[in-house]
């Protein structure tokens, strides 16, 4: 059912009547459905559909809530290798690089994981001898 509505953009009316239901049957059960699904997904789930718009695929996102929208929005830009968003190497929180090659959100931490990286070399020297 979730396939035929969601991703074949079926409406509830056009699904019920290729299986021989009432859409008010239809639309019950989707409800349900993505109940289930937002509360196993922590409520952060959201739908999207493809649509053919000028002879190319285009996705389209539906959100049920803006702060869901925010938090895809930022995930995307953290994985996109060519976004300024980072994600700092020691404290792990993100950041905007002000040049290309940052890898730390400031100098002070940088420091520290360089410290620990030199400390870290010099236990493993110790050991193997």
């Amino acid at each position: 059912m979730l396939y035929y509505l969601f991703l074949r953009d079926y409406s509830a009316t056009e699904y019920a009547e290729s299986i021989g239901q009432s859409d008010w049957n239809i639309r019950g059960i989707r409800e349900t459905a993505l109940k289930k699904i937002r509360k196993l997904y922590g409520g952060i789930s959201s739908t999207y559909r493809i649509v053919l718009e000028k002879d190319a695929p285009v996705i389209v996102w539906d959100f049920h809530s803006l702060l869901i929208m925010v938090q895809m929005c930022f995930s995307f830009m953290l994985t996109d290798k060519d976004s300024d968003m980072r994600m700092c190497k020691h404290c792990k929180k993100a950041f905007v690089a002000s040049r290309k090659g940052n890898e730390f959100c400031s100098q002070k931490y940088k420091n520290q994981f360089n410290v620990y990286k030199s400390r870290e070399k010099k236990r493993n020297k110790s050991d193997n001898r």
